[in-house]
C-alpha cells in the first residue's frame, strides 16, 4: 500500500516538475469540473421539462373535463328551450375555442418533450466526454512525465447513436 502511494506521489512530482504536464492536468481538471456542472444543469432542465409537461397534461385533462361538461350542460338547457338543431348551431364558437385551446396545449407539451429529449442527448454526450476526460486524467497521473502531451481524450462511442432511457417507466413495453 505504501509503495503504491509513494509511486503515485512520484508520478505527481514528475507532473509538477513538468510545466506542460502540469498545465494539461490543470486544464483537464477544470474541464472535468465544467462538464460536471453542466451535467447538473442539464439534469435540472430535464426535471423541469418533465414536471412542466406533466402539469400541462393535467391542465389539458382538466380543461377538457370542464369544457365538455359546460358544453353538455349548455346543450341540454338550450335543447329544453328551443329545437335541438338550433341549439347545436349556437355552440360552434365554444367548440372551436375548445379545439384551439387543445391544440395549443398539445403543441406546448410537444415542445417540452422535444426539449427534454434534446437535453437528454446532450447529457449523454457530455457524460461520454466526462468519462473520456477522466480516463485521460487517470492515465496522465499514472504515467507522469512519460505521458504523451499530444494525446486528446476521445469518447469510446464516437459516431454511435446514444441509447437514451425513457423518462416514463413502462412506456417501452407499450411499443414492443
Amino acid at each position: 500500500m505504501a509503495s503504491t502511494a509513494a509511486g503515485e506521489g512520484h508520478r505527481l512530482g514528475e507532473i509538477a516538475a513538468s510545466e506542460g504536464h502540469l498545465l494539461l492536468l490543470k486544464l483537464w481538471q477544470r474541464e472535468e469540473d465544467r462538464l460536471g456542472r453542466r451535467a447538473c444543469a442539464l439534469e435540472a432542465h430535464m426535471d423541469a421539462a418533465r414536471r412542466d409537461a406533466f402539469y400541462l397534461c393535467a391542465a389539458f385533462l382538466a380543461f377538457h373535463g370542464l369544457s365538455l361538461a359546460l358544453l353538455f350542460a349548455a346543450s341540454v338547457v338550450a335543447a329544453a328551450t328551443t329545437s335541438p338543431s338550433a341549439a347545436c348551431r349556437r355552440w360552434w364558437a365554444s367548440s372551436s375555442l375548445s379545439l384551439a385551446a387543445s391544440l395549443a396545449l398539445a403543441a406546448a407539451v410537444q415542445l417540452l418533450v422535444g426539449a427534454y429529449w434534446r437535453a437528454a442527448a446532450r447529457l449523454c454526450r457530455d457524460r461520454g466526454d466526462a468519462r473520456a476526460l477522466a480516463r485521460a486524467v487517470q492515465e496522465l497521473r499514472l504515467k507522469g512525465a512519460a505521458f504523451d502531451l499530444s494525446k486528446e481524450p476521445r469518447p469510446l462511442n464516437v459516431g454511435l447513436p446514444p441509447a437514451l432511457p425513457s423518462p416514463w417507466p413502462g412506456s417501452a413495453q407499450l411499443f414492443d
